[in-house]
């Protein structure tokens, strides 16, 4: 009996120890676990962050190659290069570009004819390149002091360039060219009359054919082999026309001009021109036929030559 229930303890400690050894193998297996499972999570962090900091290193390469390329803020032609292939980048200005399609003329005006023009006045513009076409423009600025025109540059947008000293004591004028012409090229000189007044519909004759008397203005015509008076009133002049109206004034009327103003009395001093109309420009009084104008012309205020810039400005002329 004692031997059996000795048989019974023994059997029941090896059974607890079994438990215990079962108990402390399924803590370390469930410790195994957890380092394995720990060990994959932080695997996946590190993997993650090494995907992360790859893709930073992929987009900074795109970005460095797109950097490669020089991007221009504005549409136009690369007139000076600063660069070649190849070159290391220290700083500065790469290149120039010049918008060659807006195209703006810089001038001077003197003190004489400058208080007579204003910012939005419509300019005609006549040039080497486009013989006697001529072009259109308009003034964009008026420069408030001549100090404004002791230098000019020709920089378009957004770009900068050197500057061009100028001669010029005037008053700086900056001018729109707003018509379109293929022949018309950055550096050109321009010459520019300012449009003060225009009409429209109205009769001109050389300003010598005008002749004053008891307070009245008339115009010698041919009649015959006579001359006659004819009233006017005159209106608007150019540098070489005034206009003139009358009731008995038409057009084709042949109209004497004395070529000697110190004797216009004199028949062999003078000359005939058929009456036509107000040109925009005006010619030389040098008796020419014209026909009826449907335009005027400037009226006295006018810029010189100027030269044709990109958008900043141009070369200003020498007087």
């Amino acid at each position: 009996m004692s031997q059996a229930r000795e048989q019974l303890t023994q059997a029941q400690e090896k059974y607890e120890q079994a438990v215990s050894n079962q108990t402390s193998g399924n803590r370390q297996n469930q410790s195994s676990v957890d380092s394995a499972k720990t060990a994959v999570e932080q695997a996946e962090t590190n993997r993650t962050k090494q995907i992360k900091e790859a893709q930073k290193q992929v987009k900074e390469a795109k970005e460095n190659l797109d950097n490669c390329a020089v991007t221009a803020p504005v549409s136009g032609t690369v007139t000076s290069l600063s660069v070649e292939e190849g070159d290391t980048y220290s700083g500065g200005t790469l290149l120039q570009i010049q918008d060659t399609q807006s195209f703006v003329i810089t001038t001077s005006v003197d003190e004489y004819d400058i208080s007579d023009v204003k910012v939005g006045q419509r300019v005609v513009i006549l040039t080497d390149a486009t013989d006697n076409d001529e072009l259109e423009g308009k003034v964009t600025f008026v420069a408030p002091s001549t100090d404004s025109s002791g230098s000019t540059s020709t920089e378009a947008q957004g770009q900068s360039s050197g500057t061009t000293a100028s001669s010029s004591d005037g008053y700086e004028v900056k001018i729109k060219v707003t018509s379109s012409d293929d022949r018309i090229k950055l550096g050109m000189t321009a010459k520019c009359s300012i449009v003060k007044k225009e009409a429209s519909d109205v009769y001109a004759v050389p300003y010598d054919a005008v002749h004053k008397e008891n307070g009245e203005s008339y115009i010698l015509v041919k009649d015959g082999d006579s001359t006659s008076k004819v009233t006017v009133t005159t209106g608007m002049e150019t540098d070489y026309y005034i206009e003139v109206q009358g009731d008995d004034l038409q057009e084709g009327l042949q109209v004497v001009i004395p070529t000697d103003k110190t004797d216009s009395s004199s028949d062999s001093n003078k000359q005939n021109s058929t009456f036509g109309g107000f040109g925009g420009m005006g010619g030389t009084p040098d008796g020419s036929t014209g026909n009826k104008g449907d335009r005027g012309g400037m009226n006295g205020s006018k810029g010189g030559s100027g030269g044709m810039g990109g958008p900043g400005g141009g070369q200003a002329p020498s007087k």
